[in-house]
């Protein structure tokens, strides 16, 4: 993984294989405190303390088509080369809150890729899904919120080829506003 696009995209397909409907993801950042935190909720299945220590080796993966699961790993990884760290909660049934932390100014600190890409491709490739996607920069906060999109656009899809260049450049123009 080699920005935060990446682990977006891999923590909520996670989430979404855990049978999650509702899935929070939250990307502050905070340039006087020099942190960056990436957080993701959601009410898919849980987990229980064993598997939240499974999860955590490259070497386990809930997947049946490989043995190898280097997503939390290396989200992990990236966090504790930044001098940040990972916190996983869970409990069976009630979903699950993973929370990355950065050093923002840090050198090993990844880049945060096309995050409207990602938020995009989530929301457009799982239409049964509500993502509430939350990016703080200091001051400055946008919230997009498929629920919310979904009501605007009246019942066009959110993956209609009519609104998809429309809602990238919205989603684009405020990640940008830094």
């Amino acid at each position: 993984m080699k920005n935060i696009a990446d682990h977006i995209l891999d923590i909520a397909e996670n989430s979404i294989r855990a049978q999650a409907q509702k899935i929070e993801i939250l990307l502050s950042i905070n340039t006087k405190s020099n942190l960056m935190k990436l957080s993701f909720v959601d009410d898919g299945i849980g987990m229980d303390n064993e598997m939240i220590d499974r999860i955590q080796d490259p070497f386990f993966s809930t997947r049946e088509t490989r043995r190898i699961g280097m997503g939390i790993p290396l989200f992990m990884q990236n966090c504790e080369t930044a001098g940040g760290h990972v916190v996983i909660s869970s409990k069976p049934g009630e979903g699950t809150i993973v929370v990355g932390t950065f050093e923002y100014e840090n050198y090993d600190c990844p880049p945060l890729g096309n995050v409207a890409d990602a938020i995009y491709f989530l929301s457009s490739s799982h239409l049964d899904i509500r993502f509430v996607f939350e990016y703080k920069f200091d001051n400055m906060s946008y919230v997009w919120d498929t629920e919310e999109v979904n009501k605007a656009l009246d019942g066009i899809p959110l993956n209609h080829y009519q609104v998809k260049d429309a809602l990238m450049e919205m989603l684009e123009s405020n990640l940008s506003k830094q």
